[in-house]
């Protein structure tokens, strides 16, 4: 037994103490009523000192301890201890764990892949994803430990939410950080469309890692029924760029290429040692409308280029003044959804709200969704608040970059815009920018000051020129006209429709287990051949389809007459991508108020999270005694029979 004062006990005492004096000078001698009011005090007293009965448990439930394994197919990789696999070493360092820790912890298992399963995996497959740890921040184990490389494909970051819910997550390391040896390549044409008896480039983009470096192989390339084109011996860097320039061809219609590297010893896959380039052969002239508020130099000259090129077909529409001047075909004033069927491609200049009303905006942005392409061209003070500001690549803010940027001789990650080495182009002026938006891709610059940039919108793509002074580059000592023609004419054919009119993709290869989206015009019916010859039909809904691309391989459709073919590149980036990812891990136990170790160090683990186990003891608890409000009744009716007696013995008071 013992107290648990509801108000501090000095003032327990002096409550009780005035009460008492309170009564003697009322009564002064022994009566019923004074007999009564000391009972009140006495019992309130007591209710304020609140005794308890002092209990302590004999036995303590041990807490959860949740262990997960990641069984991603990087963990197939055979660098643990003794040649093992990364899978079974992580669950050697696990079950240690759980011999160690027995009788402190009850031990759960988990499986984490795409989602957490529970039970130790056996077999390494399919990607990992750390999304799915936040599930423990809901069951509460007192902590977590992840035996991982650190490969996480997820969308979403659990840290922060396991760290809220005071959930510490230990982390043990597997498998080694060095990549793995491999060499990949894609292959990308210059443009998705190009004129009948064109000469083209296709670039062929080898990439390597690991102890591939530095040696000799070879890139092969292949027309769409196999016959060999080209081979040229290279030796392997981090990355390579091997162009190569075909024709065309007379025949309206598709045309494939596929690009193979040579094999190397010890590589840690072949699936992705080849690729495919698709690109259309049309029988018309890209169609380009230009709308400009204000006459501009860099646009000036970019016409002129494109007008040179007979596989463009030019129209524009500037505002001068109070008046509109036209050239040309392809124009659109008003720009409505009729006139905008007749372009490919439209290109907006500075000012240009003077001649796009609301209208025009809706009808342009459907145009972009749908497919067409979209270029902004030139740098301007109001393009954060123009119309058609939601569909920049580029989240713009106000004025200048007092820096002068020099123009990239090496660049163009995505296309050939700019040639390699040479003299450099002469400098030109970047806008500021407050970021890219959501799928965007740096072609020309780096992200701080993007000088070239292309997102996707829809089926339809955009890009954004962020540079005033391009017109040097065909001017002076600086100059070089050809490159400069160069670049307006691969920037302006990227934009242009993927696939044939009436039947295209969104984008111009997959990874095996993606999702297609089928755009089609007509209604003749679909039909999606796949690797192995085997043919589905698809059925249409508002004018679009999708499609899962299960396997890797060349997957086409056919409505009619018209065909599109679909490269889908094997998924190899658990068998590829096998470098350790500690600073994933470091930062998922960091975020937490866990740690990581080395899969060797889990005794020493073992030991910590023993230490934690053994702070949770057995507290006393104390368990008042007087809780019913029967207790409070009783006071209430002391003081009450109180003044009763008083009432009835002295009258009213």
């Amino acid at each position: 037994m013992s107290i648990d004062p509801l108000l501090p006990g000095w003032l327990v005492l002096v409550l009780a103490a005035a009460a008492a004096w309170s009564a003697w000078s009322a009564y002064r001698r022994p009566s019923w009523p004074a007999a009564l009011r000391a009972a009140a005090i006495v019992l309130l007293s007591v209710m304020l000192a609140n005794p308890v009965r002092i209990e302590t448990a004999s036995t303590v439930e041990p807490p959860v301890l949740a262990l997960v394994v990641d069984r991603s197919a990087s963990m197939a990789t055979a660098d643990a201890a003794q040649g093992a696999t990364r899978l079974a070493g992580a669950i050697t360092a696990l079950e240690t764990l759980a011999t160690r820790l027995e009788g402190r912890y009850r031990i759960q298992r988990f499986a984490l892949g795409e989602q957490v399963q529970p039970g130790f995996a056996t077999q390494a497959d399919g990607d990992t994803a750390y999304d799915d740890l936040a599930r423990f921040a809901q069951s509460a184990p007192a902590a977590v430990v992840l035996a991982s490389d650190g490969g996480d494909r997820g969308t979403t970051v659990p840290d922060g939410m396991l760290g809220a819910a005071i959930i510490p997550v230990f982390a043990i390391a597997v498998g080694s950080p060095a990549p793995a040896a491999n060499v990949a390549v894609r292959l990308e044409p210059a443009s998705p469309s190009v004129f009948p008896g064109q000469e083209m480039t296709l670039d062929a983009v080898i990439t390597a890692s690991g102890t591939a470096l530095g040696k000799p192989s070879e890139v092969v390339l292949f027309d769409g029924d196999g016959a060999e084109l080209a081979r040229r011996t290279l030796i392997i860097a981090s990355e390579v760029r091997e162009t190569f320039t075909v024709a065309a061809g007379e025949a309206p219609g598709e045309r494939v290429w596929q690009v193979r590297v040579q094999a190397l010893t010890g590589e840690a896959t072949t699936a992705d040692n080849e690729a495919t380039g698709v690109v259309q052969v049309v029988d018309r002239a890209l169609r380009i409308a230009v709308v400009e508020g204000q006459p501009y130099w860099d646009t000036s000259f970019a016409v002129r280029a494109w007008r040179r090129d007979r596989q463009l077909a030019v129209g524009t529409l500037y505002g001068v003044g109070q008046r509109r001047w036209k050239t040309g075909t392809a124009t659109i004033d008003p720009p409505t959804a009729e006139a905008l069927a007749q372009v490919d491609i439209i290109v907006i200049g500075s000012h240009s709200e003077r001649l796009i009303e609301a209208a025009g905006v809706t009808a342009i942005t459907n145009f972009v969704t749908d497919g067409g392409g979209l270029l902004f061209l030139g740098v301007s003070d109001d393009a954060a608040g123009a119309p058609l500001a939601a569909l920049d690549p580029l989240v713009r803010r106000a004025g200048r970059s007092p820096a002068v940027v020099p123009a990239l001789t090496d660049g163009g990650r995505q296309l050939a815009l700019l040639p390699t080495g040479g003299k450099p182009l002469a400098s030109v002026v970047s806008g500021l920018i407050a970021g890219l938006r959501p799928r965007s891709e740096v072609l020309v610059g780096v992200e701080e000051q993007p000088l070239v940039v292309r997102r996707r919108h829809g089926a339809g793509r955009v890009a954004t020129v962020n540079a005033e002074g391009l017109w040097r580059w065909s001017l002076g000592a600086d100059g070089d006209g050809e490159v400069a023609a160069r670049f307006w004419r691969q920037l302006i054919k990227s934009l242009a429709r993927e696939g044939q009119a009436g039947l295209q993709a969104d984008r111009p290869r997959y990874r095996a287990g993606q999702e297609a989206v089928l755009t089609a015009a007509g209604d003749e019916v679909l039909v999606l051949s796949a690797p192995d010859g085997r043919q589905t039909s698809l059925p249409r809904g508002d004018g679009s389809v999708r499609v899962t691309l299960a396997v890797a391989g060349r997957w086409t459709v056919t409505q009619g007459a018209r065909r599109l073919t679909l490269p889908v590149e094997a998924d190899v980036r658990e068998v590829t991508d096998v470098a350790r990812r500690d600073e994933r891990l470091a930062r998922l136990a960091g975020a937490t108020g866990g740690v990581v170790v080395e899969a060797d160090a889990a005794a020493s683990l073992a030991d910590r999270l023993a230490r934690r186990a053994d702070l949770r003891v057995a507290a006393p608890r104390n368990i008042p005694l007087i809780t019913s409000p029967w207790w409070l009744l009783l006071f209430t009716g002391l003081l009450a029979a109180e003044w009763w007696l008083r009432r009835r013995r002295h009258g009213a008071i």
